[in-house]
This record gives C-alpha cells, sequence and structure tokens, in this order.
C-alpha cells in the first residue's frame, strides 16, 4: 500500500522514456529522457532543442560566409566584404565596387546609370555642312538649308550624315542628338511654326526610322534664331541621318546647325 501510493505520488522512479501514463511519475519523468519521450523532461528537452536551434539561426555567421541555409547567411555579416554573397557584400558592391558602366552588361543598373551620367557629363560635338559633299563635318559652321513643302506638308528630306562622320562610322560607339541650333529662317514677320523630324537608318531614306521632332515658333525678323533642345535614343554611329520640316505657311526654309553627344561601346 505504501510504495503504490509513493509511486501515485511520483516517489517511484520510473524508466527513461517510460511509455507508462498511470502514475504521476510517469507525466514527470526521468531526468535521462530523451527527446524521443513524452514526459515532462522530454518535452522541456524538446523545448530547448527547440531554442538551440532557433538561437543558431539568429547568429551572426562568419566574415563571408558562403552558407546558405539560414535567414542570416543571406543578411551577412557587418564585417562582410564586396567578395562575398550575401545581401550586406552586395550592398558594398554597389558602394565600392568599380564597375564597367556602358563597356559592360547591356541595359545592367551599372550600364544606365553611365548612360545617364554621359549624357549630362559629356563632351558636345557641333557640326556643320560640308563643302563638298554637304554631310557632317565638325569644323563647318556652314548650316543646312531645310525647306518646308506647301499645304502644311514636308518638304524634301536633306541628308546630314551616310554614317561614316561621326566616330568614324562605328557600329559599337553610340551617339543622341542633343540639340539643333537654328542660325536663319525665312519667315519674315510672320508668325510661323515649323516642325522638325530626323530620321536615321543603314539604308535609303525610304526605309528610314523617326528618331525625333520638335517645334518651334518664330515671330518676326529679328526671332529668327534659336536653340532646340532634342530628346531621343541613342543610335549606333553607322546610322545615316537625314532631316526635314513642314511648316504652317508655304515652302519656308530654316538653316540648322547640329549637336551632339558620342557615348563608348
Amino acid at each position: 500500500m505504501a510504495t503504490t501510493l509513493r509511486a501515485a505520488l511520483g516517489e517511484v522512479l520510473p524508466t527513461a522514456n517510460s511509455a507508462n501514463n498511470a502514475n504521476m511519475s510517469d507525466v514527470i519523468g526521468n531526468k535521462t529522457d530523451t527527446t524521443a519521450g513524452n514526459s515532462l523532461v522530454s518535452l522541456t528537452k524538446v523545448i530547448d532543442q527547440n531554442v538551440d536551434t532557433i538561437n543558431s539561426s539568429i547568429d551572426v555567421p562568419s566574415i563571408d560566409s558562403a552558407g546558405n541555409s539560414l535567414m542570416s547567411d543571406v543578411i551577412g555579416n557587418k564585417s562582410d566584404t564586396a567578395a562575398g554573397t550575401s545581401i550586406i557584400a552586395m550592398v558594398k558592391k554597389i558602394d565600392g565596387l568599380a564597375v564597367d558602366g556602358l563597356a559592360g552588361v547591356y541595359n545592367s543598373l551599372a550600364y544606365k546609370v553611365h548612360e545617364i551620367e554621359k549624357h549630362f557629363h559629356n563632351s558636345e560635338q557641333w557640326f556643320g555642312k560640308d563643302g563638298g559633299d554637304n554631310l557632317l563635318n565638325r569644323d563647318s559652321v556652314t548650316p543646312w538649308t531645310v525647306v518646308a513643302g506647301t499645304s502644311q506638308a514636308y518638304g524634301t528630306e536633306v541628308q546630314l550624315s551616310d554614317g561614316t562622320e561621326i566616330e568614324s562610322g562605328s557600329a559599337t560607339k553610340k551617339f543622341d542628338l542633343h540639340e539643333i541650333l537654328v542660325v536663319d529662317n525665312d519667315a519674315g514677320n510672320a508668325i510661323t511654326t515649323f516642325k522638325i523630324q530626323l530620321w536615321y537608318g543603314t539604308g535609303l531614306f525610304a526605309a528610314a526610322t523617326l528618331l525625333t521632332e520638335s517645334v518651334c515658333t518664330f515671330y518676326a525678323v529679328s526671332d529668327n534664331k534659336g536653340i532646340i533642345e532634342l530628346v531621343c535614343p541613342r543610335i549606333a554611329c553607322n546610322n545615316k541621318l537625314w532631316v526635314r520640316i513642314k511648316c504652317s505657311v508655304n515652302s519656308k526654309s530654316i538653316s540648322i546647325l547640329i549637336g551632339l553627344h558620342t557615348y563608348v561601346a
């Protein structure tokens, strides 16, 4: 009777990982119970084991760890270098690693940033009409005269480039048109609006692609010149280039010079 009462009160030690569930001592368990058991001792060890697992998952990994099993591996160590693969390392690559820019991977972040930077901080080249072939000549300040058609139709296109003048016609280097300088027009005192189109391609004008267009308005003889800023895609330097205009008054003309930016391959 005394032994039965002691067992019921938990004073009789059960065997390790006992499956019995008759006495309070079975519920409490044995100090040597493992996580495979179901006593309070076993369940406590399971909790402890899980806490250890959680702790290990939030421990800071070693510098530039190649591990990839825990979120801490992905985030990284504050001391990770640009040679690592963690988020910390990749941020340091962006912040401190030299990049190839326009000479690197097309349309990558570094490429696009360099493209934008070079557009705003680049040397500008200005071209006039060559005295021989009438095409782009960087040493010329002679303008091209472009004539509008009648009834607000476009006039005949004027070829500016045959694809060999800009960066020797490189197929890998690129350029974009930045500005047109209107040095004269024959609108007189009439309020006259011109629409200007630039076209490019490697074949004939009939197969060319519209590069960009802009408009300008002149109000008097004293107001017959000005700068027109252009926005357009970058294109390969081996493209031919044409310009044509239409006008609110029949057959009027403007005389222009061309300014552009060039970019590395």
